[in-house]
C-alpha cells in the first residue's frame, strides 16, 4: 500500500509541477501558432486543435528528410492507410503523445511505435497512434475525451506519453475556448513565411 501511495505522490507534485511551470510560461511567453496550409494532411480539428487528416498517405518532410506517412481512417498514422472499426474483438491499445509518439520524421516501422505495435501485434493486439507533433496535455485530453465519448472508440488501454516540452507547448499553444465545455481555441489561419 505505501508502494501506491509514494506513486500517486510523486504523480500528484510533477502535475502540479507542470501546470505551475504552463501558468508561469503563460505569463512570460507569447503565444505561436501552428501553420495549416491549405490541402494538408496536418489539419485543425475544432476539439483537439490539430491533427491528422484521414485516410491519406503523403510524404511528409521532417529535418529536410522526405518520409512515407500513411494515416488511418481515424487520422492517427498507421503502418499503411485502412479502416479502423469504433469497436473490435481484438484487444486495443491507443498511445497518444507529441511528435516523439507520432514518430514524425520516421518511416512507421523504424520509430518507436512501428516497434511497440509491432511486438504488440505478434500477441494479437492492435496498437493505435493518436500522438501528433506540438500535442500538450490539453490536446491529449481533449482529444481522448472526443475519440471515447463523442466518436466511441473502444479500446482497452491508453499510454499516454508526455515529456518536458509539454509544460512550454501548453504555455504558447493552447488556450480554452472559455465556455465551460474545455474545448481548445484553434488559432486563425496561419501561412509560413
Amino acid at each position: 500500500m505505501k508502494k501506491y501511495s509514494t506513486i500517486l505522490i510523486v504523480l500528484a507534485v510533477v502535475a502540479a509541477l507542470d501546470l505551475l511551470s504552463a501558468a508561469f510560461l503563460k505569463s512570460v511567453m507569447p503565444t505561436w501558432t501552428l501553420a495549416f496550409p491549405e490541402n494538408s494532411h496536418r489539419i485543425r480539428h475544432e476539439v483537439y486543435h490539430h491533427g491528422l487528416a484521414a485516410n491519406r498517405l503523403v510524404e511528409d518532410i521532417w529535418g529536410g528528410r522526405a518520409y512515407p506517412l500513411a494515416v488511418n481512417s481515424l487520422g492517427f498514422k498507421d503502418r499503411a492507410v485502412r479502416e479502423v472499426p469504433l469497436t473490435s474483438e481484438t484487444k486495443r491499445v491507443l498511445f497518444i503523445g507529441d511528435s516523439f509518439t507520432e514518430g514524425i520524421g520516421f518511416v512507421f516501422g523504424d520509430s518507436f511505435f512501428g516497434h511497440v505495435a509491432k511486438a504488440l501485434m505478434a500477441r494479437g493486439i492492435d496498437a493505435l497512434n493518436a500522438g501528433v507533433v506540438s500535442y500538450a496535455p490539453s490536446a491529449i485530453y481533449n482529444k481522448l475525451r472526443y475519440f471515447l465519448l463523442e466518436r466511441g472508440l473502444e479500446i482497452d488501454e491508453a499510454v499516454i506519453l508526455v515529456d518536458i516540452s509539454d509544460a512550454f507547448g501548453e504555455a504558447t499553444l493552447y488556450k480554452l475556448s472559455g465556455d465551460g465545455d474545455g474545448r481548445l481555441v484553434v488559432p486563425p489561419h496561419e501561412e509560413k513565411p
